[in-house]
């Protein structure tokens, strides 16, 4: 999940992922602008080099607060910031691994002892 900070100087103003709502409209209702942050869904699996998932490994985007874990069987699945360059996976007692970020979708990694 992606998160920015927005500030409009009006109470009642927030952002909800890629919608901004600024709550204070005359008859109470809320204008929806769409932001220009556009994320995209990547999923994959983090392995060990004899191919048994890794579960819980950290699985986030370099330069942002971007960041998920793996689940029980070592799968991931969230979007990543618009732009976003490199995955960084790292697991407790695995060499933390690098990914640069292409158009593929499907990130499936190998983390060595």
């Amino acid at each position: 999940t992606f998160a920015f900070t927005m500030s409009y100087g009006k109470k009642g103003s927030e952002a909800r992922g890629n919608l901004v709502v600024v709550s204070h409209r005359p008859d109470g209702s809320a204008y929806r602008i769409k932001s220009n942050v556009v994320d995209s869904l990547v999923v994959g699996e983090a392995e060990d080099p004899s191919g048994q998932p890794i579960a819980y490994a950290s699985i986030r985007v370099k330069d942002t607060a971007a960041e998920n874990l793996t689940n029980g069987n070592g799968e991931f699945k969230f979007e990543i910031p618009q732009g976003s360059e490199v995955l960084i996976v790292s697991a407790k007692g695995f060499q933390t691994q690098e990914i640069p970020i292409t158009k593929s979708r499907v990130y499936n990694v190998t983390l060595q002892h």
